[in-house]
């Protein structure tokens, strides 16, 4: 509290990391797909905020 202020800070991670077992490189191109994005040029309906992707 800072002078009868509440103040309150949102966090939010800086990164999010999904794994799933058993997932092909086709697999992995037919998900981008029906999510209508193209992670090899980066054109499509990417959601807001998101910068990279990386997957290994």
């Amino acid at each position: 509290m800072l002078g009868g202020i509440s103040m309150r800070v949102d966090r939010m991670p800086d990164a999010l990391i999904l794994e799933f077992a058993g997932l092909s490189d086709a697999g992995y191109a037919a998900v981008n797909e029906n999510l209508g994005i193209d992670a090899e040029t980066g054109q499509g309906d990417w959601p807001a905020g998101k910068h990279s992707r990386r997957v290994r």
